[in-house]
C-alpha cells in the first residue's frame, strides 16, 4: 500500500509512502511529495498515454447510489454494521461494504464490483467518473481508519468497460 499502479503496462510503480525497518511510516500523514517522486510519477503517466479526467467524478456514498443517463449506467454502494470489536481497552465498528454497477437497461441485472469488510472506517467516501473518450467508468471507494494507534487510507480504484459491462481493475 501507498503506491501508484499502472495495471495492464510494464510501468514500475511510484512509491508514495516512506516505511522504516519496522515497516512503520515515517512520511507525513497529508503525503506532501518530495519534488523528485512528483516529477516520477508525472513522468510514468506521461510514458503510459494515462488521461487526465476532465469531467468531475460523481459523489458515492455508503447507502447510496450514482445514475448516469448517458452513458447508462447505475453504481451502487451497500454498507451494513457487521458488529463491534472490543479490545478491552477500546472498541470500533465493523462494517460490510458491496459496490455493484449496472450497465445499460433497468432490467439489467447489477454485478459486485467490490465485497470488503472494514473496521473504524465512520468517513468512506467514492466517486464515479466516466473517462472521456473512451467506453470505461472509474469507481473509487476511499476510507479512513484508525485502530490501536495504526491509522491510515485505503482506496480501492475498480475500472469498467461499458461494452459489456466488464471489469477490467
Amino acid at each position: 500500500m501507498g503506491e501508484v499502479e499502472f495495471p495492464g503496462t510494464d510501468l514500475p510503480g511510484v512509491n508514495l509512502v516512506k516505511r522504516d525497518g519496522l515497516g512503520m511510516r515515517t512520511s507525513l500523514p497529508e503525503l506532501v511529495l518530495p519534488p523528485a517522486t512528483a516529477a516520477e510519477l508525472e513522468d510514468r503517466l506521461a510514458e503510459g498515454k494515462f488521461t487526465r479526467l476532465a469531467l468531475p467524478g460523481r459523489e458515492l456514498r455508503p447507502n447510496s447510489h450514482v445514475d448516469w443517463v448517458w452513458p447508462r449506467l447505475s453504481v451502487k454502494w451497500d454498507r451494513t454494521s457487521s458488529g463491534v470489536v472490543d479490545h478491552g481497552q477500546g472498541s470500533w465498528a465493523t462494517f460490510e461494504d458491496h459496490l455493484q454497477i449496472r450497465c445499460g437497461a433497468l432490467s439489467q441485472p447489477y454485478q459486485e464490483l467490490l465485497a470488503t469488510t472494514s473496521q473504524n472506517t465512520v468517513d468512506a467516501t467514492g466517486k464515479v467518473t466516466v473517462i472521456p473518450g473512451t467506453t470505461h467508468v472509474l469507481v473509487e471507494r476511499t476510507a479512513s481508519y484508525g485502530i490501536e494507534g495504526e491509522s491510515g487510507t485505503q482506496t480501492d480504484a475498480i475500472l469498467i468497460d461499458l461494452t459489456g459491462c466488464h471489469i477490467l481493475r
